[in-house]
């Protein structure tokens, strides 16, 4: 994944010309000076934004084949929630801490921990969808701050190996739980009990055609 630069004027952002859309690479963007609340909640809507000790990075809105699995999952894991819980697909900002708001694709998290704009306190699962743009910031910057925030389990789905890892705290520290891959089926413990397989999420039209060497459900089951 290539990172690019983005430099501040210094003005707040709200007064900043705002970017066009259509000439960004949409590569996550990372600012040399910081951003806080304040300053992320003044930025248009271009893409997903979110923070990460102070830099801003900026990525693509997703494409429709993403949504489609969020929804797939959100829809999947909302039919075996407790009452409790609830499922929210992104974007929903999670903060931590005054330096870092992240924005899962899928999130379960408690009813009463819903605020008006944004979850302060770390929700039971939060899970990443993969792309080109995202992957290295998903596979390796996101899981030490999801742990470091205390999120009990941190998800990646990547839909073109349809492959879901899942990681869970142990004492304080991710632990891989499982790796599964096209048809085989992984069986929940956290946040509750659920099977997930990936290939059933995954296999969509638009995804295929949106990356080519995308395995479709036969293929992965073979």
């Amino acid at each position: 994944m290539t990172d690019t630069t983005t430099t501040c004027t210094g003005e707040h952002p709200a007064n900043q010309p705002h970017p066009d859309p259509q000439s960004l690479d949409w590569a996550p963007r990372r600012a040399t000076c910081a951003f806080g609340p304040a300053e992320l909640d003044a930025l248009p809507y271009v893409g997903r934004f979110e923070i990460i000790e102070g830099a801003l990075l900026v990525s693509h809105r997703p494409t429709l084949a993403h949504q489609a699995i969020a929804t797939e999952l959100a829809t999947l894991l909302g039919q075996h929630r407790p009452d409790d819980l609830r499922v929210l697909t992104g974007p929903v900002d999670f903060r931590p801490s005054e330096w870092v708001s992240l924005q899962p694709d899928v999130l379960v998290c408690h009813r009463d921990d819903l605020g008006r704009h944004i979850l302060e306190h770390p929700p039971f699962l939060a899970v990443e969808i993969l792309s080109s743009a995202t992957r290295t910031t998903d596979t390796t910057l996101k899981p030490s701050l999801y742990e470091k925030a205390g999120v009990d389990s941190y998800w990646m789905l990547d839909p073109t190996e349809q492959t879901l890892t899942v990681l869970e705290l142990v004492n304080g520290q991710y632990a891989e739980r499982a790796v599964v891959t096209g048809g085989e089926v992984f069986t929940a413990d956290l946040p509750f009990p659920v099977e997930v397989v990936p290939g059933r999420l995954t296999d969509h039209p638009s995804q295929r055609e949106h990356d080519p060497t995308a395995k479709t459900g036969t293929d992965a089951e073979a």
